[in-house]
């Protein structure tokens, strides 16, 4: 039997050398994510008790319905941005003032 220069000696066998996943950037991600998922559900639990405190009606749950559906709306266009314009160029003016 004549190997090419490109097969294997082991018919079917491919080594294949993959990365490693536990690197810096990958738990920094991680991280960041668990920063944001918790952030945003602390948010869910007290604004409700805000908006109530500060003279609210009983309808706070419209509210988080409000910014549920805001947050949704939003995650496209931000995509859109971030590609179209730059990434520091969006992040930046994140920080404006509203």
């Amino acid at each position: 039997m004549i190997l090419d220069k490109n097969q294997e000696k082991a018919p079917g066998f491919r080594q294949q050398i993959k990365p490693p996943l536990w690197t810096l950037n990958f738990i920094i991600l991680c991280l960041s994510s668990v920063a944001v998922h918790s952030t945003f559900n602390m948010l869910n639990i007290t604004l409700p008790i805000y908006i109530e405190t500060f003279g609210g009606t009983g309808i706070a749950g419209l509210h988080l319905a409000t910014l549920t559906i805001g947050a949704v709306i939003i995650r496209p266009v931000a995509g859109w941005a971030l590609d179209t314009y730059g990434r520091p160029l969006v992040y930046l003016s994140g920080l404006l003032p509203g």
